[in-house]
């Protein structure tokens, strides 16, 4: 439950703040002809707040505000910020890749489902990348690899 509140949690902060500042200074493009509203400006926001919301989650639980099942004690603020850059990463691919089959399909948003955000695969396609991460984390320290 930790890594997957934490993961949730820092896929959707970190969107919102990549999505704000990308929108209002985003000025250098990362890949225009898939999504031509993505910036490297937003992917710099999203990794900040990604792991401003992971450093947040990390803080409460040391500090005893919050318990989550399965938070793991080992990791470091170093880690942390490894762990935001792969979010960030594999948040961006999902966006990317999301972008990249509604262009393929002819479509600006896959749905109306959230006024002014697109529809729920809008929403959830940084997630469901991140989901895969998150499993790929539990797996590794199952077998001891933390």
């Amino acid at each position: 439950a930790g890594w997957l509140f934490m993961g949730l949690s820092c896929s959707w902060v970190g969107d919102a703040g990549a999505y704000f500042v990308g929108s209002r200074w985003g000025r250098h493009k990362l890949i225009p002809p898939v999504s031509p509203g993505k910036s490297w400006e937003g992917v710099a926001a999203e990794l900040f707040w990604t792991f401003l919301t992971g450093f947040a989650i990390h803080s409460l639980h040391h500090l005893g505000g919050i318990s989550c099942v399965q938070y793991p004690p080992y990791l470091t603020v170093r880690g942390l910020f490894g762990v935001a850059v792969l979010f960030t990463v594999a948040g961006v691919c999902g966006d990317l890749s999301e972008s990249f089959l509604k262009r393929l399909g002819g479509f600006k948003d896959s749905g109306n489902f959230f006024p002014g955000h697109g529809g729920v695969l809008d929403r959830f396609d940084g997630f469901l990348y991140n989901s895969l991460l998150v499993c790929a984390i539990l797996h590794a320290s199952a077998l001891g690899g933390s």
